[in-house]
């Protein structure tokens, strides 16, 4: 695993002893060790967070994939019953895009027979 860190921390000091530099240098060096509490609280927040989500999303959808809520059912539950289940999904969003599809047609011709009706009753010149 390799992690990256990005620090903003003030240019050592010139050292004052031998000692001194190479503590700083380190330290420097030592990834987590330059950042302050809050930085690290806030990291580790963000990291269980997105831990969770990503946990939460997954757990969904397995529950969403089962058929039935009962115990039985989920033990007895096949592949095949599972993918039918999200293939009939599936069905219904091709349904929901073909009725979406055929609302606009029919705007799209109510729009043309308005046109048409107005060309009638007012002249247009072309431009």
């Amino acid at each position: 695993m390799c992690l990256l860190t990005i620090s903003f921390v003030d240019p050592p000091s010139p050292p004052t002893s031998t000692a001194n530099y190479v503590h700083q240098a380190n330290r420097l060096h030592s990834g987590l060790a330059v950042m302050s509490r809050r930085a690290q609280l806030t990291l580790a927040g963000a990291l269980v967070f997105s831990g969770l989500t990503i946990w939460g999303v997954h757990y969904q959808q397995e529950q969403e994939r089962v058929v039935s809520h009962s115990p039985i059912a989920r033990s007895t539950c096949s592949l095949a019953v599972i993918y039918q289940t999200m293939f009939k999904g599936v069905l219904r969003d091709d349904a929901r895009r073909r009725e979406k599809l055929q609302q606009r047609q029919d705007d799209f011709e109510e729009s043309k027979r308005k046109r048409e009706l107005y060309e009638r009753v007012q002249k247009v010149e072309p431009s």
